[in-house]
């Protein structure tokens, strides 16, 4: 039996947008303030050397904008039109582009796949890692929790994703979890803070969709696709945008 977990990730897995605006703590004390605006600019710092020194990400930001998944590069060099880019195979310029927009994913892939030390170099990646323990505690001591965030949210999916048997009467069946993110950022960004926050080890590449173009629903259809039959499914989040029952086939969550 296969469980899928489907995360949203800023604000969920990771805090990020919420230190950066200042709505982490609008209700707490002026220094308290200060303090989350500062980690959530290193953080937007950290987030734009890995895309744009890193993952080529001004290059291809407007295709980016289109991309669902990883998985889409396939179709998008034998079609252009799948990126927005136009007629389709017929624009010789458009392919050649996309061609070489589908390396740079590649090579993002393999980056994300290997962590954050392939992503940074040693000195920049040891930085990330402080920063992000300097964020743990600063909403440790202001949020009152047991934990780091970041810790927890790694802990909490490397936990999930553990294959486990259950007694099912006729037999003992395994359980496969599969931990899946649909985000509204691009992609590329996406994989980019999944990496800083320490969170590549437990979700693969090919399971993050980005809706930054699109409905969530149109990724939660296409995630339903790829594992039923037989699947149950569950959404995690801190808002709207999660699938309904209508839109993943009266499924329960």
């Amino acid at each position: 039996m296969d469980i899928v977990l489907i995360w949203d990730l800023d604000e969920t897995l990771i805090i990020f947008n919420s230190l950066f605006n200042g709505s982490a703590t609008a209700l707490l004390e002026e220094k308290v303030q200060s303090e989350a605006l500062s980690l959530g600019t290193q953080w937007s710092e950290a987030v734009f050397e890995v895309v744009d020194r890193h993952l080529s990400f001004q290059q291809c930001e407007d295709m980016d904008a289109a991309m669902e998944t990883v998985l889409d590069l396939a179709s998008a060099e034998e079609d252009s039109s799948t990126l927005g880019l136009g007629a389709g195979s017929c624009a010789e310029d458009d392919l050649e582009r996309v061609r070489c927009v589908a390396e740079t994913y590649r090579q993002a892939r393999s980056l994300y796949a290997q962590g954050l030390d392939a992503m940074l170099p040693s000195g920049q990646a040891d930085q990330v890692r402080r920063l992000a323990a300097q964020t743990d505690a600063f909403l440790q001591i202001h949020f009152h929790l047991e934990r780091g965030w970041l810790a927890w949210a790694a802990q909490l999916l490397q936990d999930c994703a553990a294959t486990t048997e259950t007694d099912r009467g006729a037999g003992v069946q395994r359980v496969r979890v599969h931990n899946v993110v649909v985000t509204a950022g691009q992609l590329l960004p996406s994989l980019a803070k999944l990496a800083l926050f320490g969170l590549s080890t437990h979700v693969a590449a090919s399971d993050v969709f980005s809706a930054a173009s699109r409905r969530k629903q149109s990724c939660f259809e296409r995630i339903r696709a790829r594992y039923e039959p037989g699947a149950a499914f569950c959404a995690l989040g801190d808002g709207g945008g999660r699938p309904n029952h209508r839109g993943m086939g009266r499924r329960e969550f």
